[in-house]
């Protein structure tokens, strides 16, 4: 019991005696605080992704003058929603496309040969042409994540 009686003592003087706290010091060197300043100011000069640039010249919306923002409406957001899709959707429609594509000229091919060696080479380069179509869309896509 005196340990619980003690412990409550001790938190509560930490708690209610004032520490002398000093937020700045002459004798501090500054140079981490000279650095953070620098790199504020960079970051406020936007020179960010073109996409973001082209949004905000879409919308007549400027950084010297913030209250342009409110000229949006709900329409042009939609709007704006909706050809995002649509841009998104086109990607895979054209790997499909592709795909589709490759895969009818695998089976002209591969009809018009004979059984045997040429078979499997022309199998072979049908499912190259199809990976190297996949890749070239997944690359992308990967590239947009990052």
């Amino acid at each position: 019991m005196k340990k619980i009686i003690a412990t409550v003592i001790i938190v509560l003087a930490v708690m209610f005696i004032p520490q002398g706290v000093y937020a700045d010091s002459e004798e501090q060197n500054n140079e981490y605080y000279d650095r953070l300043i620098s790199e504020i100011n960079e970051g406020l000069s936007f020179e960010g992704d073109e996409d973001v640039k082209t949004a905000l010249e879409d919308n007549n919306i400027t950084l010297e003058d913030p209250s342009s923002a409110a000229n949006i409406n709900a329409f042009d957001v939609i709007k704006h929603i909706f050809e995002s899709f649509t841009a998104a959707l086109r990607s895979p429609l054209i790997m499909l496309g592709k795909i589709t594509a490759a895969t009818m000229l695998c089976v002209l091919v591969r009809s018009m040969s004979a059984e045997g060696t040429v078979d499997k080479v022309f199998t072979l380069i049908c499912v190259l042409t199809t990976v190297l179509v996949i890749s070239d869309t997944v690359t992308d896509s990967l590239y947009s994540v990052k």
